[in-house]
Order: structure tokens, then sequence, then C-alpha cells
């Protein structure tokens, strides 16, 4: 189960509860983080990768009942440099800033050197509401 942010909240209630128009995203974004510090529900930037070969990769999802996976594999990389161990994933609605949607930590840190890609598989990346 991923953590909805702040943001994503605030759209939905907006969207759900209120006459506020609510865009919604037209591409999802995925990002890598790493460091001490986890991303939060209100600082989901926190430790995003960046450099080295480094980039947000793009995404798309298919839904099947209160479940969403990725609809193809998302890989990123090769890293030119370390990107050191990655701990954490998000979703955002934009390939560079933006707003981010949701973040989880990943189910095993992943050490990523030069030359190493990170891969994000469809049975390996699903967000679950209850």
């Amino acid at each position: 189960m991923a953590h909805l942010t702040d943001y994503f909240e605030a759209e939905t209630l907006d969207w759900q509860w209120t006459a506020s128009s609510v865009t919604r995203p037209s591409a999802w974004w995925l990002a890598l983080h790493a460091g001490s510090s986890a991303p939060t529900d209100a600082v989901p930037a926190t430790g995003e990768l960046s450099g080295s070969g480094y980039t947000r990769e793009s995404a798309t999802f298919t839904r099947s009942a209160q479940t969403v996976n990725l609809a193809s594999d998302v890989t990123f990389g090769p890293a030119t440099g370390s990107w050191g161990t990655v701990k954490w994933f998000s979703i955002w609605d934009n390939s560079s800033a933006g707003n981010c949607l949701a973040w989880n930590a990943l189910s095993s840190n992943r050490s990523v050197g030069s030359g190493d890609s990170a891969k994000f598989t469809t049975s390996n990346l699903t967000i679950t509401l209850d």
C-alpha cells in the first residue's frame, strides 16, 4: 500500500466533496530515493536521486478492483556513477518538479553502482486502497 501525499489527498477531497476543479494528470513518472530520511506525505521529494544519469521514468498503470499495477516494466539507468542505496520510490505528475502523488519503501534496499540499472516489473509495483 502506498502512502498518499498531502497534495494527492487534498486533490481527492476537492474532487469528491467540493465544486473545485481538479486537473487529472496526463502522465505519471516514477522517482527513486536514497539517503537517511524517507520521503513524507508533506515533503515527498526528500532524498530523490540526481545526477549520474538518473532521471524520473515514465509509467502507465492498469486497475483491477481496488488494485493498481504498472502496465509495463520501468527501467532506470544505467547509472553513469553511483546512485547509492535506493530505499524508496515515488510517483509524480511531471518528469521534473511537479506534484508527488504517492510514495513507499522498496521491499528491499538496492545498491546502484555505475553501469547498474534499477527495474520495476508489472508484478512488483502495486498500489491498493482498502
